[in-house]
């Protein structure tokens, strides 16, 4: 397959710091999104549910966009 070696650096980087536990030690966009993707994962459907209900009977928002 031909994929720009630079795309494969970020990609390789990316998923080296994804097994990090710290979210904030994330740098890119790319990183927290794929942590998070996984963090979801691990919840499950009903731990997904939980987590909707949770915010919504709290009021509060379901990301922060900062």
């Amino acid at each position: 397959m031909s994929y720009p070696e630079k795309r494969i650096a970020r990609v390789l980087t990316i998923i080296e710091k994804h097994s990090m536990s710290i979210w904030e030690k994330l740098g890119s966009f790319e990183e927290k999104d794929v942590w998070d993707a996984d963090k979801v994962d691990e919840l499950g459907e009903v731990g997904l549910s939980r987590a909707f209900y949770m915010r919504g009977e709290t009021g509060l928002p379901l990301y922060d966009l900062n």
